[in-house]
């Protein structure tokens, strides 16, 4: 399996593959805070999904903020040096509020998997943990 690339890199309006501007989206499935949509290119007759994660609820007619993510604050300082830490308990946490089961064995290869492939410029944060196990689920179904 390729690593996966970068999202900011993505261009939402051109397939991942052939990058043709020529392609179809389904309709859009919601579940919980995620939606995703099918879309496949016309051109070359990839498909993929594209997933979407709910960041925030705003009144209809304001657009003011009803819900939004508040940032959490783990930093430690010692001798010149943070260290943010992320465990076990993190991830089944928020696997609990995705409604999804894993063990901790589960959160474990999960936390692996964000140590593999972490990204200083994105770091690690709920958005992260989030996708990875979504990520490692979809992969565990393959298997």
């Amino acid at each position: 399996m390729t690593e996966p690339k970068d999202l900011s890199e993505y261009n939402t309006s051109a397939c991942p593959k052939c990058e043709s501007e020529n392609i179809t989206g389904g309709n859009v499935d919601i579940d919980a805070t995620y939606a995703w949509q099918s879309v496949w290119c016309n051109e070359c007759h990839y498909e993929w999904r594209d997933v979407f994660k709910l960041c925030g609820v705003e009144d209809a007619e304001t657009g003011k903020a009803i819900f939004e993510k508040k940032p959490v604050n783990r930093d430690t300082i010692e001798d010149g040096v943070i260290s943010i830490k992320w465990g076990v308990d993190d991830v089944l946490g928020r696997a609990i509020e995705l409604k999804v089961e894993i063990d901790e064995s589960d959160a474990e290869k999960i936390l692996s998997n964000i140590l593999r492939r972490h990204d200083a410029e994105t770091g690690v944060n709920w958005d992260v943990i989030d996708c990875h196990i979504i990520m490692y689920l979809r992969d565990k179904e393959k298997s």
